[in-house]
């Protein structure tokens, strides 16, 4: 299985490593249980109101390209939404070129991304929590609903046809 590296912010990094040598357990484990146990205050952090009003009280370079829906925080004029985009620049760890490229997006939009992202990290982290939890459960509904055997049989057929 490959190892998700996720850049997270140092406050965070330093209490994950402090628990962890407290604790003298693996970073990765002291992290998945702070974030359990602290799930719902993080989900209550309103990312609403951080694409509302940046940091600075000015206009950020993100909001040129962003834009907020019912589906979440996505790029203008595309059905590309950030969790897309930072699943790839955060944990499979792809330059902003490579994604731009992958997606049909410019540099600037993937960039207003992960800036974004960057002002706005334990939001986006809440958020990105959800949407990966709301995934996962989704996935696991759909594979309850099909036919015992079914995904081997498809995959049989798939190597025989190779």
């Amino acid at each position: 299985m490959a190892r998700i590296v996720l850049d997270l912010p140092d406050a965070l990094q330093e209490k994950v490593a402090e628990l962890a040598q407290q604790t003298a357990r693996a970073p990765e484990a002291v992290l998945t249980e702070w974030l359990s146990a602290n799930f719902s205050a993080l989900r209550d952090v309103s990312l609403k109101n951080a694409f509302q009003r940046p940091a600075t009280g000015k206009p950020a370079s993100w909001q040129k390209y962003l834009v907020m829906d019912a589906d979440g925080i996505g790029i203008k004029g595309r059905r590309i939404l950030l969790e897309h985009v930072l699943e790839r620049y955060l944990f499979a760890r792809e330059s902003v070129a490579e994604i731009a490229q992958e997606f049909g997006l410019s540099l600037e939009q993937v960039q207003a991304a992960v800036d974004y992202y960057e002002q706005n990290s334990v939001e986006v982290l809440a958020y990105l929590a959800e949407f990966f939890a709301w995934r996962r459960n989704f996935e696991q509904e759909l594979e309850s609903r099909q036919p015992k055997g079914l995904r081997e049989k498809l995959m049989a057929r798939l190597r025989t046809a190779e």
